[in-house]
């Protein structure tokens, strides 16, 4: 048994949203054991998070009113879906200096300071 499969597969009952997740069922030879759960595993599992904080929903949040906090600490606050139709694309300003702050806000979301 040399090779290795991935079946896909569905998840859930009737009418959930849990049958709309995707299962993969992969199977390899014994001796593959080590490099797929200590290696493989650990690097899809990385990917996925990574593909999860790419696509997750941005947020703007503000503090509610004193009147609505209702006295838990949760009220004090609320949030909007961040959804901006503007685009850098799309500003009207210098072409150099609008390359140079694109590349300044790349750069800054790729460090591991804007998500500590």
């Amino acid at each position: 048994m040399d090779e290795a499969s991935l079946a896909e597969g569905k998840i859930g009952g009737s009418g959930t949203n849990a049958d709309n997740r995707r299962f993969y069922k992969i199977t390899f030879h014994e001796r593959h054991r080590k490099v797929v759960t200590e290696m493989y595993l650990m690097h899809v599992r990385e990917q996925g998070n990574k593909i999860k904080m790419a696509n997750r929903q941005r947020k703007l949040y503000t503090n509610n009113r004193k009147e609505r906090w209702n006295g838990y600490w949760r009220n004090m606050w609320s949030h909007v879906a961040f959804e901006h139709p503007s685009m850098f694309q799309t500003l009207a300003m210098d072409p150099m200096k609008k390359m140079e702050i694109v590349d300044d806000l790349i750069t800054f979301s790729k460090g591991k300071d804007y998500y500590a």
